[in-house]
């Protein structure tokens, strides 16, 4: 096994667990360096095949994301083995979608994916789909947009605008399912098969469901008709068109966290989600504003 293996007993530790020779690895987790509880890694192996490995904050959560992974289809890239904190999983290779826009095949499989994953009804045995009040997502939009504004990041009139959105568009209840948190083109790729395949599902867990849906608004910046094609099929699997009616607050609320996120752990990066604030408080209607076509 090459120095970098070594340099990392835990990764070492799973494949050999997992009965795998390493060849070469390499860190391929892109966060600063304040985030490190959670790290990939592409590992070639002897025999010439490739896996990925990842390194999770804890044993408890690695085991929680299994058990959850285990039960989703193919679409989503496969967990191989665990031994402890470390997951090994397939390494799907291919044509990643990063920021180009897809096909309207890929469209709206990619919709009929989000939507058919919102729509368990079960997640790891337990029962999932109940409705649960916003108002703890709210107070946390709140505060960091009080955090986003006491780092002089934000105007304080853009900053009342976009609380007042908040509050305004706040519907008070909303449905819980299985969410992955990051679904976007970054995390989608086009294999040798010219199958849809999600990769990097290391954050699935029971949340609201509009929350994932505004997250890959804003991740996702897709052109107006490439979103309305993925929102079409995400409408036709999906378990409840409220996620949709929904959608500005919270791609409110997605914009606000990613701001406030990278101005904490990469405020390089953080001119992107201030710029979109700024837009959306600027805007009028805030039920008309969309991330995706700001």
């Amino acid at each position: 096994m090459n120095g970098a293996a070594r340099q990392d007993p835990e990764v070492a530790a799973a494949l050999e667990a997992s009965g795998l020779r390493a060849r070469a690895i390499h860190a391929i987790t892109t966060l600063g360096p304040a985030r490190t509880d959670r790290q990939a890694f592409r590992i070639e192996l002897a025999d010439g095949s490739t896996v990925k490995a990842r390194r999770l904050p804890d044993e408890q959560t690695a085991a929680r994301l299994e058990a959850v992974r285990r039960e989703l289809p193919p679409a989503f890239a496969p967990i191989l083995a665990r031994h402890r904190r470390v997951l090994v999983e397939e390494w799907v290779a291919g044509d990643p979608l990063g920021d180009a826009c897809p096909s309207d095949a890929v469209l709206a499989r990619a919709g009929s994916i989000l939507g058919a994953l919102h729509a368990r009804t079960r997640v790891v045995g337990e029962p999932v789909g109940e409705r649960r009040s916003t108002e703890g997502w709210r107070e946390v939009a709140e505060r960091e947009l009080q955090e986003i504004a006491g780092a002089e990041a934000l105007g304080a009139r853009a900053a009342r605008a976009i609380r007042v959105a908040l509050e305004r568009l706040d519907p008070g209840s909303a449905l819980f399912g299985l969410v992955h948190s990051d679904f976007c083109g970054e995390n989608m790729i086009v294999d040798s098969a010219g199958t849809l395949r999600i990769i990097d599902n290391e954050r699935l867990e029971v949340d609201a469901l509009g929350f994932d849906l505004g997250r890959t608004g804003y991740r996702w910046a897709l052109p107006a008709r490439a979103w309305d094609r993925f929102r079409s099929a995400y409408a036709a699997h999906a378990p409840s068109p409220e996620p949709l009616e929904t959608l500005a607050f919270w791609s409110l609320v997605a914009v606000v966290k990613s701001a406030a996120l990278r101005l904490r752990f990469d405020r390089g990066h953080a001119a992107l989600p201030l710029a979109l604030l700024s837009r959306m408080a600027a805007g009028g209607d805030p039920r008309a504003l969309d991330p995706v076509r700001a």
